[in-house]
């Protein structure tokens, strides 16, 4: 019979007591010397639970912040700005943005937030801050679009994908005064998912299909290019997203229909525990990684104020037993 050095590549290590981060150590075995027995890192399935309803439906809504301190904005039934502040139990009505629109890039915290771009329906350039009390506008980014993505805070975001007449690979970078091109996405879409900040993201999903065949795409940015990521393990358009480049969750989309959900741990996707209701173009919350996440509102067979929460299951050392 092999040996567990043999087959995992490493030998059973003796500790006083558990590590510290459990995460770090799923599937690995270690011998605690305190209490006389062998245990092993696991981690139990995620699952999610309803939150708070919006306060008015919003489609191709886009969210910043937190699933306890979060900031959703704009919709398009009809084309508008309206903005809600959530604090973990209810949504707050605040001033909606200065130019109404859909499906543009929201990006930050639920005090500092830029939204830029989005569909009045055609793309624009549109630019406004939200400082915790209201709106203001401010540079314009250089290429109109809509259903693009964005990452990162008030003083240094970027912009990435979209759509403008055709589908964009355009990458513009936000230095909280303004815009600069930088490179572009490998696979020019719209419509897709991201995490991340200006020196570490990721792209996937949307539209179109990469080379004829479902774009699963996913595309790692370094702060200088993009290269081919690891592929999802379903198409989608419109998810809802969040977390960070290595640790990213990826939520429903695809037309209202899909409630599969996948997570990223910076080498591989996962699928997860599945959303109770379908919901596409909605607002995805959340940037301490994959470990907690909120999508709301967007198209799905049922009133756009719908909110469901992520919350994936801690690691947790089991005893291992022997009969």
């Amino acid at each position: 019979m092999a040996a567990y050095k043999g087959i995992q590549g490493y030998s059973v290590q003796k500790l006083s007591s558990d590590p510290g981060t459990l995460g770090n150590v799923k599937g690995q075995l270690w011998y605690n010397s305190a209490s006389g027995k062998f245990k092993i890192g696991t981690i139990g399935a995620g699952a999610w639970a309803s939150g708070g309803d919006l306060n008015t439906q919003k489609t191709g809504c886009r969210g910043s912040g937190t699933v306890t301190a979060g900031l959703v904005t704009m919709d398009s039934t009809p084309i508008s700005g309206p903005t809600e502040l959530y604090d973990g139990t209810s949504w707050t009505e605040v001033t909606d943005l200065t130019t109404g629109r859909y499906a543009g890039s929201v990006f930050g915290t639920q005090t500092a937030t830029v939204c830029a771009t989005g569909g009045t329906p055609n793309g624009v350039a549109n630019v406004e801050i939200w400082n915790g009390t209201g709106w203001t506008e401010t540079t314009d980014v250089t290429t109109p679009r809509r259903f693009d993505f964005g990452v990162g805070t008030t003083t240094a975001g970027m912009i990435y994908g979209g759509q403008n007449g055709g589908y964009l690979g355009n990458c513009e970078q936000w230095n909280g005064v303004g815009w600069t091109e930088v490179a572009d996405l490998n696979y020019p879409r719209a419509s897709m998912g991201g995490a991340g900040t200006t020196t570490a993201a990721i792209a996937f999903g949307g539209y179109p299909p990469a080379s004829g065949s479902p774009n699963l795409a996913m595309e790692d940015w370094d702060g200088t290019s993009w290269t081919q990521g690891v592929d999802l393990n379903g198409f989608n358009y419109n998810p809802g997203a969040a977390g960070n480049a290595t640790a990213a969750i990826k939520i429903g989309g695809g037309g209202g229909t899909t409630t599969q959900v996948e997570t990223y741990n910076g080498s591989s996707w996962t699928e997860v525990a599945a959303l109770t209701n379908g919901i596409d173009d909605g607002a995805g919350l959340g940037n301490d990684g994959s470990t907690t996440a909120l999508i709301a509102g967007g198209n799905a067979p049922h009133p756009g104020v719908l909110v469901e929460e992520w919350n994936s299951a801690p690691a947790t050392a089991k005893v291992v037993t022997v009969s």
